[in-house]
């Protein structure tokens, strides 16, 4: 269960350019509007399949993380069953 799942201390960095490339087709990225974590921030968070890793970037905008979205990947609109904070995820 994914709830029971504890991220270690953050990593924010820049951009996902190279961390994309070195996990290849796993990578999912979800966005977030001023989740717990980080309450005063956008995020988004890297994650490996189904898990969440400890890389993030971090943003004032929604825009501002949408200009760093990696270009071969899309944006996919939150499920209704998702966190309230989640507003995307990028495949």
């Amino acid at each position: 269960m994914l709830n029971s799942i504890t991220v270690p201390k953050s990593i924010v960095v820049n951009d996902f350019i190279d961390l994309i490339s070195a996990v290849g087709s796993c990578a999912i990225i979800a966005v977030y509007d001023h989740p717990t974590d980080f309450p005063d921030k956008y995020i988004a968070r890297l994650f490996l399949g189904r898990y969440p890793s400890r890389y993030c970037v971090l943003k004032d905008s929604l825009d501002e993380l949408r200009n760093i979205k990696p270009e071969n990947m899309c944006v996919i609109p939150r499920d209704e069953n998702d966190d309230p904070v989640i507003l995307e995820s990028w495949l």
